[in-house]
């Protein structure tokens, strides 16, 4: 999907994560304790549909482009 050209880290921070935007929609359940711990919610992305928005990926750090999404 990605062509990072063998990127280990961002060329302008040094970050070691990127990301891409995606658009979704979906309904979800998102589950609750009654005595305030952490439910498990595991199953809050199955009945979602994601489609990537763009052609780029960017530094999660710096916000920088780095480069092009092969599709």
């Amino acid at each position: 999907m990605d062509s990072n050209k063998g990127m280990k880290e961002c060329p302008y921070c040094g970050s070691e994560e990127y990301y891409i935007k995606q658009s979704f929609k979906g309904t979800c359940e998102y589950i609750f304790r009654f005595d305030g711990k952490e439910a498990e919610n595991g199953h809050i992305h199955d009945n979602i549909q994601y489609k990537n928005t763009s052609k780029y990926a960017y530094c999660s750090e710096c916000d920088k482009r780095l480069f092009k999404i092969d599709e």
